[in-house]
């Protein structure tokens, strides 16, 4: 079996197993895109692309204070996590759906182990911890996989 048919069948498999999937696309384009798989796309053969609104990564130190300075009085929340994080994984749907459902608002994420520089400067211990900023200012953070408690710091936070 050639490796895009293994590649073809596990994606088929996992459509097929559950209504939505999310693929992380490491592509070497700046911040990453997530691909959503589901099954009426799996049953028509086609992949479909979520671009703005959805999460990016932030790579660099330079790029997370760029982002910030860029946002100006808009939120951005920022959720510094880390491959091997369970509880990390575990919500990272739920993180993706939030920002597709608040574009007025711009949610990143930040690898600690890629972007040490940014988690040292954050001072962050613990994964996922969710910072919230406006005007470049940290309003607040959340510190565990609570989403509720997420959602209620965003719209607590979020100028519509």
């Amino acid at each position: 079996m050639t490796p895009l048919r293994l590649f073809s069948a596990v994606l088929c498999t996992l459509c097929l197993s559950a209504s939505a999937t999310r693929l992380p696309y490491n592509g070497l384009l700046p911040g990453r895109t997530m691909l959503t798989l589901d099954k009426s796309h799996a049953e028509s053969g086609f992949l479909r692309l979520r671009g703005g609104g959805g999460v990016q990564y932030l790579h660099t130190l330079d790029e997370f204070e760029a982002k910030l300075k860029e946002a100006k009085d808009k939120l951005v929340v920022v959720e510094f996590t880390a491959a091997w994080c369970g509880p990390c994984k575990r919500i990272a749907s739920k993180y993706e759906e939030m920002a597709l459902e608040n574009p007025n608002t711009l949610f990143y994420k930040v690898d600690v182990d890629e972007n040490y520089e940014t988690a040292t400067s954050r001072s962050i211990s613990c994964m996922p911890t969710f910072q919230f900023f406006v005007n470049g200012q940290c309003m607040d953070d959340v510190v565990g996989a609570d989403i509720e408690k997420v959602l209620e710091k965003v719209k607590k936070h979020a100028r519509v």
